[in-house]
């Protein structure tokens, strides 16, 4: 009886007014002796170092593949188009106080998401335009993202469902969907944004179990690391207190303390972000039909019918990835309305899931099925256009957090398969049949990962194999039928010259996409240069004033209408667009250098070397330049100045 007693007292708990009791040796070795755990406790431990291997060579062997693929889609305006990122290490402090997309873009941009910009210019300084390098560090990010999930899972179940935790952790390392994430380098945003969000998680909870202050300071380190990577952090306001608050709950006052200094990192992070974009003249922008398709619907009801359609498309591409794609904006999934009985089935099922979460925690508040739901739906929730419209409808990367709580969800099912029942000790001999099914799973999704890694070799691979299986987007047709008409290459992204066949297949393609989506600014351009390349002005000219309809404000257009003009050699009317298009943006090389082009065509030599010596000085080729400016020259007079810039041509 007495033993009973002083175990009764084990916890630090106690009766009002009596004196702790303290164990004996006798009884601590007794108590021990009866808290042994079952031999699967000692199986999962002395695998423990298994696992991790597995996971490691599983994540690896899955991507390496990638290492042979050049840059895809938007690697280029991260990498190597980038003034920032290309001037290495000493484009560092600009990429810390500008705006993500400062150094490629002048137009607006509402992000703040330096870290991976940083790493990328100090691998520009190290490997120069390498995308090899760039690809396997992805690789090594993702290898530590599947340990840092794995790790947190080995913090909240029990020793003896150590399993559980390699289970979803393994699952989530071979899931087809994250081949984006890994195989896009400009993604790195999102490895990084999820190693250090569960990192500062695992960092946090070791916080809560010890008390130690450095893991507190680590953890709160971690996730504005987490922040400054991308802001989908922001979805740890919510995971954090959950994990804390609700599934651990053992000692408030620690759990209240780091959940406090996670809310301090956050509005640290939105205070800097906010200087960054108010300091850099950010404008905001209105988020587009073509980027979001959901900011097409006419009315309320339809966007929230299309947004749960979303949901469902989600909910699938977890359970069920394949086909993947690199894009889903205009009119790959359709506006919907609450006449549709799938949009009732998508509400339902997510309606079942907040249910399941609440009467879940109602009975076990430490029940691994709500914490799965919970970190897929905390994680999908920034993402769902619910509280607001973001810059894209429905993204495969938007998954990468969610997809844990998918991958604890499947791992608790195989728990249940292999046992017969829910939330049971697993049995040394369940456990190699469990590890045989996740080794059946895997070889499956090894092959869907392979090939699609394959598709993400290069732009022309990407957008063949996506519109075979998308033809009706408008923006990969836009971005295949660019490719083709600007002779955009595939390795460095810069201009070759496109055949006769390439460019007709290119109008092609740009037509389509204005056909699927008639507002399509960027391809009425485009068509204007395709049809201007051809020698069809009329179509050129027709394309460049469409275009001229939607925008007023782009140089680009005015420049192009300048260039049709010219060569009809109706030389006023080209410079009255040369200076429009320079009007709107006075460092505009290539307008200037054509508006110098009309003054020598009309003779007014001075003014055309003048505008000539500009174009050079920012940044147009001297070598098409200089031997306008030495006829410019000689037409004055002045042979000695023109033979400087004859010999300087040669």
């Amino acid at each position: 009886m007495r033993l009973k007693s002083k175990n009764r007292h084990f916890n630090g708990e106690q009766d009002a007014g009596k004196q702790p009791v303290l164990q004996s040796t006798y009884s601590h070795k007794t108590s021990e002796k009866k808290l042994q755990p079952p031999a699967i406790s000692n199986v999962s431990r002395s695998f423990l170092n298994i696992y991790v291997i597995v996971l490691v060579v599983v994540a690896a062997v899955f991507y390496i593949g990638t290492i042979t693929n050049g840059y895809v889609m938007d690697d280029l305006e991260m990498i190597q188009r980038n003034a920032f990122v290309t001037k290495g290490l000493a484009g560092i402090p600009d990429l810390l106080s500008t705006p993500h997309l400062k150094g490629f873009m002048t137009t607006g941009n509402e992000t703040y998401r330096p870290l991976s910009l940083v790493m990328f210019a100090i691998e520009y300084a190290l490997f120069g335009a390498n995308p090899t390098w760039g690809h396997l560090i992805n690789v090594f990010c993702y290898v530590g993202c599947v340990l840092a999930f794995f790790f947190f899972l080995k913090k909240i179940v029990e020793p003896k469902r150590l399993f559980i935790a390699f289970a979803a952790a393994l699952i989530f390392a071979i899931h087809p969907v994250h081949t984006e994430v890994v195989a896009n380098i400009k993604s790195r945003d999102e490895l990084l944004c999820f190693l250090f969000a569960f990192l500062s998680l695992s960092a946090l909870l070791r916080y809560h179990a010890t008390g130690s202050y450095r893991y507190l300071v680590a953890g709160l380190v971690a996730y504005f690391f987490a922040l400054l990577a991308k802001e989908t952090a922001i979805s740890f306001l919510l995971i954090t207190p959950f994990v804390l608050l609700v599934f651990k709950k053992s000692n408030r006052r620690r759990a209240y303390l780091a959940v406090a200094g996670t809310y301090s990192g956050a509005v640290v992070f939105l205070l800097l972000r906010a200087a960054v974009l108010y300091h850099s003249h950010n404008v905001h922008t209105s988020v587009s039909a073509l980027d979001n398709f959901i900011a097409g619907a006419s009315s309320l009801p339809d966007r929230f019918a299309t947004i749960f359609v979303v949901l469902g498309m989600y909910l699938k591409l977890a359970l069920l990835p394949y086909p993947l794609i690199s894009d889903y904006s205009k009119n790959t999934i359709p506006i919907a309305n609450f006449s549709s009985t799938v949009v009732w089935v998508c509400v339902l099922f997510y309606a079942s899931m907040v249910l399941l979460i609440i009467f879940r925690l109602r009975e076990n508040r430490k029940d691994l099925w709500a914490m799965g739901l919970v970190l897929y739906l905390g994680n999908l929730l920034l993402f769902s256009n619910i509280l607001f419209l973001i810059g894209s409808g429905l993204n495969e990367r938007f998954l990468f957090f969610s997809s844990t709580g998918i991958a604890i969800l499947v791992a608790l099912v195989i728990e249940r398969w292999v046992t017969g029942r829910v939330d049971v000790s697993l049995k040394p001999i369940p456990i190699y049949k469990g590890i045989a099914l996740l080794a059946l799973i895997t070889i499956v999704c090894g092959k869907v990962v392979s090939a699609r890694n394959a598709e993400w070799k290069d732009n022309t691979t990407l957008y063949t194999a996506d519109l075979a299986k998308a033809p009706d987007n408008a923006r990969l047709n836009y971005c295949r039928g660019y490719q083709l008409v600007s002779g955009d290459s595939d390795e460095d992204g810069t201009a070759v010259t496109p055949g006769p066949e390439g460019m007709q297949e290119g109008i092609g393609y740009l037509s389509n996409a204005l056909r699927i989506y008639p507002g399509y600014y960027s391809a009425r351009v485009e068509l204007g240069t395709a049809y201007f390349k051809t020698g069809a002005f009329d179509s050129s000219l027709k394309y460049d004033l469409l275009a001229m309809q939607l925008r007023q404000d782009d140089p680009v257009v005015y420049s192009n209408l300048a260039g049709v003009y010219f060569v009809r050699k109706d030389y006023r009317t080209a410079l009255n667009y040369c200076r429009e298009a320079t009007a709107l943006n006075g460092r505009y090389a290539s307008a200037i250098k054509n508006e110098g082009l009309c003054y020598y065509n009309l003779k007014v030599y001075d003014s055309a070397i003048l505008c000539f010596k500009q174009a050079v000085s920012l940044g147009a080729v001297y070598k098409d330049t200089y031997p306008f400016m030495a006829s410019a020259y000689r037409a004055l007079g002045d042979s000695v100045t023109a033979k400087v810039y004859e010999r300087t041509i040669k």
